[in-house]
């Protein structure tokens, strides 16, 4: 908590997903993510994100010998409001850019999103 209605959230995850890339039969992601959300006039609050991730194969990729390696990095920002307790309406806009040793999954990707989202347990208390 950064205020009555503020907050900074940080998270840092590994993981080890399935994949379907060449004889891989997983890969190896690690990422870091931080998220600000903090309120606007009129009930409306701003929520923005920075991620870093970076997922590590461990077989050799036939296309470059090597094992391939894939560094994302994505941003959002976005506009919330409440429109009942615990319904919340959103739009945003995300952007990520994936670059990868192996040219085919170099990707950028942009777009808008809305959301409508139920806390169905309701806040803490506090």
């Amino acid at each position: 908590q950064l205020g009555r209605e503020s907050t900074l959230a940080l998270y840092a995850t590994r993981s080890t997903p399935p994949s379907a890339y060449e004889q891989n039969g997983f890969y190896v992601s690690s990422a870091v993510q931080g998220t600000l959300l903090v309120p606007l006039p009129a009930e409306f609050q701003i929520r923005g994100g920075l991620g870093y991730q970076w997922n590590d194969y461990r077989t050799v990729a036939s296309e470059i010998g090597v094992p391939r390696e894939d560094r994302i990095l994505a941003w959002q920002v976005g506009l919330r409001r409440a429109v009942r307790p615990n319904l919340f309406l959103s739009a945003a806009f995300r952007s990520e850019d994936r670059r990868s040793n192996v040219d085919t999954f170099d990707t950028d990707a942009d777009g808008f999103y809305f959301q409508l989202e139920w806390d169905i347990l309701g806040s803490a208390p506090r």
